[in-house]
């Protein structure tokens, strides 16, 4: 049975103000429905606008189902079927309609909390990269001069390249997240669930370096802001079917729940060697959490370029070279936020591990290298809180330690520099 309410004038006289000016009512009433599918699939001649409820959803993972706005219906079909501007009626007289609405939320288009698209609450057997809806959005937001996406605090999963056009900006609308919580307040280190994310999956085929980028290079003045986290698909899901690709590290969940879990994190982050965002000319990169990829943010020949505000955990924080002159760097810090212990956490996570920096050179690329020994355990003395072997048997190769005894083994590892010097 149609769930459609009929109301009176009325009404529409006290929620106009809601209503944006150019939309039709026709007669003395408007429809009102509870979804997009419902607006899709009733024989609605009857009427020339109808106003679709808040996102619709009854139980996850739900439909993609954008709906919240009003449409106006235009006799004949949609040039265009996106299912977010424009719906197609299916009556016998066949009628489109066009959203009045349009505001560059990706949930009018169906990436709603608890739907398919939704990274954080769905789980992974059912959910569905956003690609193919992004794309529609973009396409309809150009056309209308809408230049910000927004993904509404909803997070999500995307498998190909994002490029940004110039001017464009894309935001979680989510401040980013630091020292994840549960729903109780407790600590955790789970980063894999949190509302207003993205995650970055990987292209077709086998290998390091075929990770999907949020491009702010190829156009100017791009901005990406505020997200809680912005991680990649290897972490989100554990498995050995994500990670194999790679020639990565399984892992029984997201979040780490022994040392071994710490090292197969940082392993992947190299192993992976991915990027989550490359910069260019007037970038504007701020407020966001990026956690987990070899490379966090990539800049070459970006003048104007801005960065401010960014919680880091990649091997490399930050790689910026030929900049030009005119940057604004702030307030970025790569720290162990992702792959940590932590006191609050129950055993096996007593601690941080912790290492001595030896020294600090050039590797001849222009890259620093950092020389570093375990701390001995003061509970065993000799021993690392991590030991070598471990290490070793996790990177597969012996060649990054040096000979000696465990306390004196180093492992060395790349941090932020450029191709003219070495930097920290």
């Amino acid at each position: 049975m149609r769930n459609t309410i009929l109301a009176l004038f009325a009404f529409l006289m006290a929620t106009c103000t809601a209503i944006p000016a150019r939309a039709a009512i026709d007669g003395n009433a408007v429809l009102q429905v509870t979804s997009v599918y419902e607006l899709s699939q009733n024989p609605l001649s009857n009427y020339s606008s109808a106003y679709v409820g808040a996102y619709y959803c009854t139980a996850a993972p739900c439909p993609a189902d954008g709906g919240q706005g009003l449409f106006q219906r235009v006799p004949g079909t949609c040039t265009t079927i996106d299912n977010g501007r424009t719906i197609q009626d299916i009556e016998t007289h066949p009628a489109c309609w066009y959203r009045q609405n349009l505001n560059g939320d990706l949930r009018q288009w169906g990436i709603t909390t608890n739907s398919i698209y939704d990274a954080a609450n769905t789980s992974l057997s059912s959910l569905q990269p956003a690609d193919s809806i992004v794309a529609k959005a973009v396409t309809a937001f150009t056309a209308a001069g809408i230049k910000t996406i927004h993904t509404g605090q909803v997070s999500i999963l995307l498998r190909s390249t994002l490029t940004l056009g110039s001017g464009w900006s894309l935001t979680c609308d989510t401040p980013r997240v630091i020292a994840p919580q549960t729903s109780a307040g407790v600590a955790t280190l789970d980063f894999s669930t949190l509302p207003g994310s993205i995650v970055l999956g990987r292209a077709s085929g086998t290998g390091p370096g075929l990770g999907v980028v949020l491009d702010a290079s190829t156009n100017n003045n791009v901005e990406i802001h505020d997200c809680a986290a912005i991680i990649p698909e290897w972490y989100k899901n554990p498995s050995s079917t994500v990670a194999s690709v790679f020639g990565g590290y399984s892992r029984a969940a997201a979040a780490p729940a022994a040392f071994t879990d710490l090292e197969a994190i940082r392993a992947n982050m190299v192993l992976a060697s991915d990027v989550a965002i490359t910069a260019g000319t007037g970038a504007n990169i701020h407020d966001l959490s990026i956690l987990g990829f070899d490379n966090c943010l990539f800049l070459s020949h970006g003048p104007g370029f801005i960065a401010k505000n960014l919680s880091l955990d990649c091997s490399i924080g930050a790689y910026l070279s030929n900049e030009n002159g005119g940057m604004t760097i702030k307030d970025i810090i790569n720290n162990d936020y992702l792959a940590k212990g932590a006191n609050a956490l129950p055993s096996p996570f007593p601690d941080e591990q912790y290492w001595t920096i030896t020294s600090i050179a050039p590797d001849g690329s222009g890259e620093c290298e950092l020389s570093i020994v375990p701390v001995d355990d003061p509970n065993h003395p000799g021993n690392p809180l991590f030991t070598v072997q471990e290490l070793k048997n996790l990177y597969n190769s012996s060649s990054s330690h040096s000979s000696g005894t465990n306390a004196s083994r180093s492992r060395r590892r790349r941090l932020m520099g450029t191709r003219s010097s070495c930097r920290l």
